[in-house]
Order: C-alpha cells, then structure tokens, then sequence
C-alpha cells in the first residue's frame, strides 16, 4: 500500500502543474458565474435557471477534467520514459495502475468539492433554501467521475490520447443515453430494439444512474438503497476496467 500510496501523491503533484487542469478550471468558474448572469436575464425563477445552467456546467467540467487528464496519467509515463525509473524499482505494473488511479480520482474529487462550495455559495447568496439532496448530486457526479477514470486508464494503455479521448466521450454519450434506451426497450413491438439495449446495457456502463439533479426540482428523496446499489455499480465498473487495464498492462511491451 506504501508503494501506491506515492505513486498516488507523486501523481497528484505532477496533474497540479499541469496547465491542462488551470484551463479546465476557469472554464468551470466561468461557467458557473455565466449561469448566474443568465438567471438575471430572467424575472423569474432565477434560482432554478442558475440551478439549471450552473449544475450542467460543474459536470460538464468534471467530466472535462476526468477524460482529459486520465487520457495522459498514463501514456505520459511511458512517452517520457520515467516509467522505466520506477520499474527498476520493486513495484508491480499493477501498483503503478493502482497508484495513478487514485491519484487522479483523488485530485478530481478535490476540485469537484471546491467548484460544489463555489456554485453552493452562489446559490446562498440567491438566497436558496439548503438541500441536503445537493449532496447526493455531488456524489453522483463523483461516482461518475471515477468510471470516467478508470474508462481513461484501461484505454491509455491501449492507445494514444489523441484516440482516448474521443472513444471515452462516446462510451458517455451512451452511458448518458441509458434511460432512454430502456424506455424504448419496454415496448411490445420493439423486439430487436431490446435485444440490442440489453446488449448495450451489458457492455456500457449506465451513466444516467448518477445523474440525480431532477431531485431538486422534483418533490422526491433519493432513496438510501439507491444510492448503496449506485455506489456498488460505479465499484463494480471501476474493478473491471482496471482489472482490464491491469491485465493489458502487463503484457504490455514499452520498451
């Protein structure tokens, strides 16, 4: 555990000097401040618009943050050779997989909670009542950081980053897509639709379970049991994309 634990840090300390990051986070900040100028546009409900706008920017710049940065943990290692530094060493290629994944959620889930206090604090001073299902739209987009992650990982380790990040934005697209194509499915005259989705389903993770910002607008809790088998789905995601990215690794000629 020693030895990912300072892989894990070595990681965080080289993503912060990493301009990529800086420019991801203003374009968050000013995404969230854009939607509270364009809730003034508006006479009502400007609590709602700024929700609205400034809910769909935090997790578009999470998921920015988590399919860019992912898409080079790994890759950069090997482009600059220091991987070889560490492989003299006494640490397992699966240690070094470990050790940048936790890093990177680390670092991402970081910055998740700093932008979250940023919009919250907006929001505050909008003088909007404190929802404790704020949380749980926090949460469920931490859960879809991690699978976005560990998507990267599994990929940087296949391909190059130029190849990563688009084939990582279109495993979200239809992982967001999800419940839609479970609506369509339970139609009586869909049969092929529904062989099809429930392959998709198989081999997709399902996005759209972590997205929970309805719960704000809606009269509605999200349920204690939905939120453990959310939790256990993103772990169950997570173990097999690395499991993957461990086994391809291993193999792997980077000489």
């Amino acid at each position: 555990m020693n030895k990912i634990y300072i892989i894990a840090t070595n990681t965080i300390r080289e993503l912060i000097r990493d301009r990529i990051m800086y420019g991801i986070l203003v374009f968050a900040v000013l995404l969230i401040f854009l939607s509270l100028i364009s809730a003034q546009l508006s006479y009502v409900e400007r609590t709602r618009i700024t929700m609205d706008l400034g809910l769909a920017g935090l997790e578009l710049s999470v998921v920015i943050l988590s399919i860019f940065l992912g898409a080079t943990v790994v890759f950069r290692e090997i482009e600059k050779r220091t991987v070889f530094t560490l492989f003299t060493k006494p640490i397992d290629r699966w240690q070094f997989l470990v050790g940048k994944f936790l890093g990177l959620v680390s670092l991402v889930l970081l910055l998740l909670f700093l932008l979250s206090l940023l919009f919250l604090t907006l929001l505050l001073l909008l003088k909007w009542q404190p929802d404790f299902q704020y949380f749980y739209v926090m949460v469920g987009f931490g859960l879809e950081a991690m699978v976005l992650i560990a998507i990267t990982i599994v990929l940087g380790v296949m391909v190059r980053p130029t190849l990563t990040v688009p084939i990582t934005i279109g495993i979200f697209l239809i992982g967001k897509s999800m419940s839609s194509l479970v609506f369509f499915m339970n139609r009586p005259d869909a049969v092929f639709y529904k062989y099809f989705a429930n392959t998709i389903r198989f081999l997709f993770p399902d996005f759209s379970r972590f997205d929970w910002k309805g719960i704000l607008f809606q009269d509605s809790n999200l349920a204690f049991s939905e939120l453990g088998i959310s939790i256990l789905y993103c772990i169950t995601w997570i173990l097999i994309f690395n499991s993957i990215a461990v086994i391809v690794f291993k193999d792997k000629d980077i000489g």
